[in-house]
């Protein structure tokens, strides 16, 4: 079995041997809390004998369980692994993960060499099922995992222990040998968006158009600054934002991905409103639902930003063929956020009491609004009279 792969842009997967245990050291040793924040074991080789110690037993797991760990290097510099554990040979399933170092993210090494990983998963080693345990915050990985077209196959509350004592929930993607690789899907006839110039009631003008991964900063950057101007968006000052790295790759998963959309609202080079749509879901039952999302910097309130933004979000879910249905959510306390989803035809869909809790302690209920965009007039829906009755669960 051939077990050195080179993944492009002189990358290269190759074995662990006994003489990297100063290397391995050196590259967890630059940038452990980066890579500890999801993979804590490396808090634990702290010196190079335990990374020789570290290597030994990868050797030794590989052996028993003809399994991989492999180093992933450009040109003699080692950026990171990509491996195997907790192999069940009986049941033909295992584990994979992977780790990079900060200055490797955001370039595609992770895509390509997951992807050979899986490869040999199931064709030389020949295992049927795989499995990648992530924390819903790592959007970066959720974005590879989804890109290389594994399902998520649900979530596990309070998975891993932190040092600081706190819980991590996981998510659990994977899939099999029968489905990999994954058989491209048909993109649907969706025109791409055109950069487009509005002008607003004062006479200013705006540009809207999707970022590029090279705006990702500036992205968190307005996150980081809407998230402390306002508590009508979801999350907080005390939320963590993704690093730069995971933000520039979900920027570009974004403008890849044929059922989402994100629009920036531009002026004079500074980003002064987001706005965004996803259908991106897997269920089949929900396949034609899309979420709308949308933020605005406090400085250009009540200027029509909103509106206009909403109104492009809009008209991209109306022309998509598989968009029926558009949703989203308002605090109930939002009244002009919840005045402006009326106007635009959004109707009220149901409430959640004490959905939010604040850090102040008040608690807030959330909204569902909802609006349909089928191209075709909605249809009639399932009802109990027409439903055949099935006994309670």
């Amino acid at each position: 079995m051939t077990l050195a792969h080179d993944i492009g842009d002189s990358v290269k997967l190759r074995p662990y041997t006994a003489d990297d245990a100063e290397v391995l050291y050196r590259a967890l040793d630059a940038d452990r809390d980066a890579i500890g924040k999801f993979m804590l074991w490396v808090y634990d080789v702290d010196s190079v004998e335990k990374a020789r110690s570290t290597i030994e037993a990868w050797v030794k797991q590989n052996e028993e369980h003809r399994t991989l760990a492999l180093a992933i290097e450009h040109e003699g510099e080692l950026l990171g692994s990509a491996f195997h554990c907790n192999a069940n040979r009986l049941h033909g399933h295992v584990e994979i993960g992977y780790w990079l170092t900060t200055q490797a993210r955001g370039k595609g090494i992770a895509t390509r060499a997951v992807k050979t990983l899986l490869d040999l998963t199931f064709g030389e080693l020949g295992f049927h099922r795989a499995l990648l345990r992530i924390a819903p915050d790592n959007h970066a990985s959720v974005a590879i995992a989804e890109r290389l077209g594994l399902e998520c196959e649900g979530r596990m509350r309070d998975l891993w222990k932190l040092r600081d004592g706190t819980r991590r929930d996981g998510l659990f993607y994977a899939t099999t040998a029968d489905r990999w690789p994954p058989k491209p899907k048909p993109s649907p006839d969706v025109a791409p968006y055109e950069p487009k110039q509005i002008t607003l009631r004062d006479g200013r003008t705006l540009t809207l158009r999707e970022p590029v991964p090279d705006e990702a900063d500036a992205l968190l950057r307005y996150l980081d600054a809407v998230r402390r101007e306002s508590d009508g968006i979801l999350f907080s000052a005390e939320d963590e934002l993704p690093n730069l790295a995971a933000e520039r790759e979900w920027i570009q998963a974004r403008r890849d991905a044929p059922n989402a959309i994100t629009l920036g609202a531009w002026h004079d080079d500074q980003l002064i409103a987001l706005g965004g749509i996803d259908a991106s879901g897997r269920a089949m039952r929900t396949r034609h639902t899309a979420i709308l999302g949308l933020s605005v910097r406090k400085a250009w309130w009540r200027a029509g930003i909103g509106r206009a933004l909403s109104n492009e979000l809009i008209a991209f879910a109306r022309s998509h063929p598989r968009i029926d249905v558009l949703e989203l959510g308002a605090w109930a306390f939002n009244a002009k956020a919840i005045a402006l989803y009326e106007s635009l035809g959004f109707t009220h869909a149901g409430r959640q009491p004490h959905h939010g809790l604040f850090e102040d302690d008040t608690y807030a209920d959330h909204l569902l609004m909802s609006m349909w965009v089928g191209q075709q007039p909605p249809p009639p829906v399932r009802t109990p009279e027409t439903t055949a009755a099935e006994p309670a669960p």
